[in-house]
């Protein structure tokens, strides 16, 4: 099987936090290592996978994916953001949102902290159905 590891380059500046009396830093790769588990299946799945694969029967194998998608929001009450998945044989398992305020391009602004930003509801719907059900109805303050 091929299989692809793809890196996409993004500024230094997005992936170091410094203090604001240092020079600022680069990032840069020497080595990269990449684990592919081997599975071995047990003697009693062995028989009838390879007469699957003897048969030239086509094997449903499924990969995990991540998609990290952004998206600069203008100060407003409400928007709506379009996310696609890539040709992937997978579905989305997951979506996580956080949102950050002025923290691009500033490496002394640590970007693993998220901010709340007044959020009041938030959802997601997918091939229309909403998640979550109901309203939250959020609060930070409390």
């Amino acid at each position: 099987m091929k299989h692809t590891l793809t890196l996409v380059r993004k500024s230094d500046s997005d992936a170091i936090y410094r203090a604001a009396n240092v020079d600022a830093g680069k990032v840069t790769f020497n080595k990269i290592s990449w684990f592919m588990p081997r599975v071995l299946p047990s003697d009693a799945e062995k028989c009838p996978l390879y007469k699957s694969i003897e048969s030239k029967v086509s094997l449903p194998i499924a990969y995990r994916t991540r998609q990290c998608d952004t998206i600069t929001v203008t100060q407003t009450t409400l928007f709506a953001w379009r996310l696609g998945v890539k040709n992937a044989p997978e579905k989305p398992t997951w979506v996580v949102i956080g949102f950050q305020t002025e923290k691009t391009e500033d490496e002394t602004k640590n970007p693993a902290i998220f901010d709340h930003a007044n959020l009041k509801n938030m959802y997601v719907t997918l091939n229309s159905t909403r998640y979550l059900a109901v309203d939250y109805n959020l609060s930070f303050a409390n």
